[in-house]
Parts: C-alpha cells; sequence; structure tokens
C-alpha cells in the first residue's frame, strides 16, 4: 500500500472506534446480520481468498449474537 492508502485506512479503523467504540460487536448502534442463513452466506464469501487478502480491519464472524 502506498503512503496514502495506510494514512487513509489508518484514519477509517480510527473513526470506527470513535464511532463504535474499541469492541464494536458490543455498540447498539451498529448493524446486524438477521438471521444464520445470510451470516454463513457472509461467511463464506469473507473466505474467499481474494476478499480475506483485502480485508483491512474487522472481518470476524460471531455466530452466537446474531
Amino acid at each position: 500500500m502506498t503512503k496514502k492508502k495506510i494514512q487513509v485506512v489508518e484514519l477509517m479503523k480510527s473513526m470506527i472506534k470513535e464511532m463504535f467504540g474499541e469492541n464494536p460487536k458490543e455498540s447498539r448502534s451498529i448493524a446486524r446480520i438477521i438471521n444464520k442463513h445470510h451470516l454463513l452466506r457472509l461467511e463464506n464469501f469473507l473466505k474467499d481468498a481474494h476478499v480475506h487478502a483485502s480485508i483491512v480491519y474487522g472481518g470476524s464472524v460471531d455466530e452466537d449474537n446474531l
């Protein structure tokens, strides 16, 4: 990544933390996946090598807290 891209990503990470706190999973202000079917569909999408390689922040899945 170029220096500018790194700066933008770091700024975005900072803004996410500012908006949703240190643990966004605990935030009541963030959207949730509505059911297990859609969660699994998105989880499979995240496992794709090209998608996985492009994730710079987040990307975790918590099936217990839909």
